[in-house]
């Protein structure tokens, strides 16, 4: 299972982290792929990994914000605004928290998010 975590400071999204795993494999697209010699893919991991450095890629070079992040083993991720959100954080924290919800529709049960 995949934990989300948002962080928020004055009703406004300031951060979040992520760890976990899904494990969600898909035997036939696996089967393929170590057929190429390639290692089997958490490929929700991947999604979620993905937005998640889309976020943080918003705020540091588009929002032009300070932020502090860190990633670790075993799908750790944390990232925290250093400074006050701002309209400009909550929209790509907003765009964080929705993309990571349309991903668990497609693939129900491997995301939690918490608040």
């Amino acid at each position: 299972m995949i934990e989300v975590t948002f962080f928020r400071k004055k009703k406004r999204f300031s951060g979040f982290e992520i760890k976990g795993h899904s494990h969600f494999y898909d035997k036939w697209v696996n089967k393929m792929i170590r057929a190429m010699g390639i290692r089997q893919k958490d490929y929700i991991c991947s999604a979620v990994s993905a937005v998640a450095y889309m976020a943080v890629i918003g705020l540091k070079k588009v929002g032009k914000k300070k932020v502090k992040y860190k990633t670790g083993h075993s799908g750790f991720m944390l990232c925290c605004l250093d400074q006050d959100p701002d309209s400009k954080t909550d929209l790509l924290f907003e765009t964080l928290r929705m993309s990571l919800v349309e991903i668990d529709k497609e693939y129900p049960g491997n995301i939690r998010i918490h608040y």
